[in-house]
Parts: C-alpha cells; structure tokens; sequence
C-alpha cells in the first residue's frame, strides 16, 4: 500500500508504550535497508537477519513512523 512513493500509514495518533504522552508522526528515512536480529553480535553479511524495509534504489527509503521526543522512542510499520 505505498502513496506518493512511501508506505501509507495505517496507524495513527498512538501514545507511547513508556510514559503515555501522545507520539507524533512522521518518517524514518534511510539510504540503505533497515535489518532485524534477535542477538546484538556484529556481522559482515546480513545474510541470516530479517530484511525489514529493503535498500531503496536511485533514493531512500521513506518508511512512515511515529516517535516520543520524550523517550526517545520510534516505532515504524514495515511491509515485505
């Protein structure tokens, strides 16, 4: 579901999970992919983590998100 070449939100005014207050919206923005591993060890292939929002071609990835200033938190919706 991407409009205008990014992903269309599907969640909307959710409250952080860690103090309450109300997250606002925006974009994760990145130029290579954005990956997932269940441990925190260094590798150099990506070949067994999960390929959450894949390397964007001639331009980043623009994945919609919202974050707490507060804590510091950001949650993003990824589709594969």
């Amino acid at each position: 579901m991407r409009k205008g070449g990014a992903m269309e939100r599907k969640i909307r005014n959710l409250y952080c999970p860690k103090c309450g207050e109300e997250m606002e919206e925006g974009y994760v923005h990145s130029r290579k992919q954005i990956l997932w591993s269940e441990d925190g060890k260094s590798r150099l292939y990506d070949l067994y983590d999960e390929n959450l929002v894949p390397m964007g071609v001639r331009r980043s990835n623009k994945v919609p998100g919202l974050r707490c200033k507060e804590c510091k938190l950001v949650l993003f919706e990824y589709e594969r």
